[in-house]
């Protein structure tokens, strides 16, 4: 009886060691991929000037390299590890809302390709007009109409669509509007907390790089919305190369005091 008790304990510790393997492995994998696209992304625009150009109209292929990456990052992950954004299934008399989120998902899930893309397409859209005002509001020059909109461009590919492109366009609205989101496993759960992590990371460098505006240095980069632009893939780059590290180190101790612990 023992030995079944200790086999029954040694294969649950086993599994969620598993489990935390593959979180493990998720963030440093997508951690490294991210940071080699961020970082190609960013010493290709640097080398090729177009940093001082940035414009929805004259360089659209900026933000279309900035579409591809993410959209890389979540195939990558699909195809690697098979990770679904479903959420979890509401448990029967626990939330008054349970019915009407059933039907919801259920016209979800029948709904057209065309009526799928629409609602991508008003996230989106919803998202880029909000950080264009929330620019405005902040000091953006209001007649620079065209620039703001290629900063809330870059802002809205780099924190909104990954997490579009993972959990879908409803979820993202009741993220977006401060409801929790639970998924079904906590592998999702942990690649979806890294999303959120990258949108802050985004949003704190395009906000940090406009110290450099009002500085008398008459320099190309100053330039707005340079600064904002590279502030906000630097960002994106520093939280995945912190991100990265901490993991590592977090990894090192764990193994370290696993056989401590032996």
């Amino acid at each position: 009886m023992r030995q079944m008790f200790n086999i029954i304990k040694n294969g649950t510790s086993n599994a969620e060691s598993r489990a935390n393997i593959s979180a493990f492995d998720v963030n440093i994998r997508v951690s490294v991929l991210s940071i080699a696209l961020h970082g190609s992304f960013l010493a290709y625009l640097i080398s090729s000037g177009e940093t001082y150009s940035v414009n929805l109209c004259r360089t659209p292929y900026v933000t279309i390299f900035l579409v591809l990456i993410e959209a890389l990052k979540h195939i990558y992950l699909r195809r690697r590890y098979e990770i679904d954004g479903a959420t979890k299934p509401l448990v029967s008399g626990v939330n008054r809302f349970e019915s009407a989120s059933r039907t919801s998902n259920n016209q979800t899930k029948w709904l057209p390709l065309v009526k799928k893309v629409g609602l991508c397409c008003s996230v989106l859209i919803s998202s880029m007009l909000f950080y264009a005002f929330v620019s405005i509001v902040l000091g953006a020059p209001y007649y620079q109409n065209m620039e703001t909109l290629s900063l809330a461009a870059v802002l809205t590919i780099s924190t909104v669509l990954p997490i579009v492109l993972f959990i879908g366009s409803t979820n993202t609205y009741k993220l977006l509007f401060s409801e929790t989101i639970e998924l079904r496993t906590p592998l999702a759960q942990s690649y979806l907390d890294l999303l959120k992590d990258n949108c802050i990371g985004v949003i704190l460098g395009a906000w940090a790089a406009s110290v450099v505006a009002p500085l008398d240095w008459d320099r190309p980069w100053q330039v707005y919305p340079v600064p904002n632009v590279v502030g906000a893939i630097l960002g994106a780059l520093g939280t995945n190369v912190f991100r990265f590290f901490r993991m590592v180190c977090f990894g090192f101790h764990e193994r370290i005091d696993g056989k401590n612990n032996v």
